[in-house]
C-alpha cells in the first residue's frame, strides 16, 4: 500500500496540472495565446473544407467536422483557464463566445450541410440552394460574433499599447 500512495499522489498532481490557470505577464503574450486558439480552430475548419471538397467518404467528412468541434471546445477550455490580463475580461469573453460559435456550427450547420449534400432524393440544384442558405445563415451570424471579437481585441491592444498586424491579429512587437 505504501508504494501505491506516492503513485496515486503523482497521478492526482499530473491530472490537476491540466486544469491550472494560465497567466501571462505581457499583454502581447496574452493576445497571441488567444489568437493561437483561433488559428487552431481555423485550421480545423480549413481541413474540413478540404476533406469535404476532396473526398466522397462521408465518414471521413464527419470525422473532420467533429474535429472542428473538438478543437473549438478545447480552445474554450484553454481560454477559460486564462487569467484575465489586469482584470480585463472583454477580450477573453469575446474569444470564448467566438470559439463556442465555431463549435456550434460544426455540430449543427456543418452536419446539415453534409447530410444535405449526401441526400440522394434531392436534385443537385436543390442541394446547392439549401447549402447556400445554410452558409448564408452562418455567415450572417458569424459577422456579429467576429466583429465583437475584433473590437474587443483592438480595445485590448489599444489599452495595453501594442499594435496588431492586419492579417493575423497577432501582435507586432
Amino acid at each position: 500500500m505504501k508504494k501505491f500512495c506516492p503513485l496515486i499522489l503523482l497521478l492526482l498532481l499530473a491530472g490537476s496540472a491540466g486544469a491550472q490557470s494560465i497567466r501571462f505577464e505581457k499583454a502581447v503574450e496574452y493576445n497571441d495565446f488567444i489568437v493561437r486558439q483561433q488559428t487552431k480552430v481555423g485550421e480545423a475548419i480549413k481541413e474540413f473544407i478540404t476533406v469535404f471538397t476532396d473526398t466522397n467518404d462521408s465518414t471521413k467528412i464527419q470525422e473532420s467536422r467533429n474535429q472542428i468541434a473538438i478543437e473549438a471546445d478545447s480552445a474554450v477550455a484553454r481560454v477559460k483557464r486564462l487569467v484575465s490580463f489586469q482584470g480585463d475580461t472583454a477580450f477573453k469573453q469575446s474569444s470564448i463566445r467566438l470559439y463556442r460559435f465555431y463549435a456550434s456550427i460544426a455540430r449543427v450547420e456543418y452536419d446539415q450541410i453534409v447530410r444535405v449534400s449526401y441526400n440522394k432524393s434531392k436534385k443537385a440544384e436543390d442541394i446547392q440552394k439549401e447549402i447556400g442558405a445554410i452558409v448564408q445563415d452562418i455567415t450572417e451570424r458569424e459577422k456579429k460574433v467576429d466583429a465583437d471579437f475584433v473590437q474587443a481585441q483592438k480595445a485590448f491592444a489599444a489599452k495595453h499599447q501594442f499594435t496588431l498586424t492586419s492579417d493575423t491579429g497577432q501582435s507586432n512587437q
